[in-house]
């Protein structure tokens, strides 16, 4: 089993294992930001759905192979920041049916 705090950059650049652990959930998150409606996108506009789904669509489909360098810096930058302003959605919907 893999302890997720043990992955460093430079185990992301060199592990597969490690890539495959931390690149399937951004392709089911970019799959899942797809599926939203378009009120929930435009009420949290700051966030950058286009982007999220875009990075499944290179993961998915492998333009160019992976970029490394840019998987990394989402992974341990920008998915954190992510990860905060989904809470705050759920809790802003917490009793909205």
């Amino acid at each position: 089993m893999i302890d997720l705090h043990q992955i460093t950059k430079e185990k992301l650049f060199t592990d597969i294992t490690s890539q495959y652990v931390l690149t399937v959930p951004l392709i089911q998150i970019g799959e899942f930001v797809t599926r939203l409606s378009k009120e929930l996108k435009a009420e949290y506009a700051l966030i950058e759905w286009h982007g999220v789904a875009g990075v499944r669509h290179r993961l998915v489909h492998g333009y160019d192979a992976t970029d490394w360098e840019i998987i990394s810096e989402i992974i341990f930058q920008d998915l954190p920041v992510f990860t905060n302003q989904i809470k705050k959605i759920l809790t802003d919907h917490k009793n909205t049916p």
